[in-house]
């Protein structure tokens, strides 16, 4: 969105008319999480995005999704730059604040048809706009917003200018890509690099020697594997959750692997050398047969003609 958002419901709308492609999630299913998030978030948030403190239950239930997996796309809308996390929460009533960064340009300054205007100033070319020319009510540069989610003992403060990407910038990655170690230890979700950071010297190599062997993307996609389909909750271990991962981890990295698209295309290699060796095992016995059929045939003639020898 290049400029600033008209009243509250037009945040909403933008929101809502997001571009479901850069949502940061890999697969379909997980960009519709990401959005139903985003979503949530708008509808807790102020005229320009910000002070956003639904709590976690409420973002669980608007996205279908349990605590682990909306970490993890917490953590990838931050990461994309789609939202921006203003104040952490410790989990006991004291939700974390999130601001939406309507600057990204997954959020559009119109409706698909183009009747809806969400900017104040569609028209004018992106560039650096201040606050302070026109205030939503209730906000004042430099002061807590005025809105009823954002806690008085832990107020959000709006910058007195917001920086609009001009046109020859470049859009923000829709999943950035986890590069070595430093990249593997950004994209991690919250809990497991809070866990690396508490790894004893002989375990924090192992996941290094992990990383180097298997690469980062592939070991980030087996630890967000474990994250989701261990039986038992990664967030009941007591123990150092890395520690239970490298105890784990195998079933895991050979999934991982398989989803890959050298993993689909060795699993559909491996398919056509199955129907391969099934069809020219097939064609040998076919073969077998017919040459057996062949010689009792030829068998019972020569029988015949030694009959009818015989009889004269």
């Amino acid at each position: 969105m290049n400029g600033k958002p008209r009243p509250f419901p037009a945040l909403l709308r933008s929101v809502q008319y997001s571009d479901i492609a850069q949502m940061p999630s890999a697969r379909r299913t997980g960009k519709m999480v990401d959005k139903a998030i985003l979503c949530c978030l708008a509808q807790n948030a102020s005229d320009v995005g910000a002070g956003a403190r639904p709590g976690n239950a409420a973002l669980m239930q608007a996205a279908g999704v349990g605590h682990s997996q909306l970490g993890i796309h917490l953590d990838r809308l931050i990461a994309a730059k789609l939202i921006e996390r203003t104040y952490r929460g410790d989990g006991h009533g004291n939700a974390s604040a999130y601001r939406i960064l309507y600057k990204h340009p997954a959020f559009p300054d119109r409706s698909p048809n183009g009747k809806e205007v969400f900017v104040r100033d569609a028209e004018q070319p992106p560039g650096l706009e201040s606050l302070s020319q026109e205030q939503p009510s209730g906000l004042h540069s430099g002061t807590p917003l005025n809105h009823p989610v954002t806690s008085t003992n832990h107020p959000v403060t709006m910058p007195d200018t917001i920086l609009i990407p001009s046109q020859s910038q470049p859009n923000h990655p829709s999943h950035p890509k986890a590069d070595g170690w430093e990249g593997f230890v950004e994209k991690l979700p919250a809990m497991m690099r809070r866990a690396l950071h508490t790894l004893g010297g002989s375990k924090h190599s192992e996941v290094k020697v992990l990383v180097a062997k298997h690469g980062a993307e592939l070991t980030l996609a087996a630890v967000e594997l474990w994250i989701e389909k261990r039986e038992m909750s990664v967030d009941g271990i007591k123990r150092n959750k890395w520690t239970a991962f490298l105890d784990e981890y195998e079933s895991y990295l050979d999934e991982a692997r398989g989803r890959t698209p050298e993993g689909i295309a060795a699993k559909e290699a491996d398919e056509q050398n199955r129907i391969r060796s099934a069809e020219e095992f097939a064609s040998r016995i076919a073969r077998e047969a017919l040459a057996a059929a062949l010689g009792e045939e030829q068998k019972l003639e020569e029988t015949e003609k030694m009959l009818r020898e015989l009889s004269k």
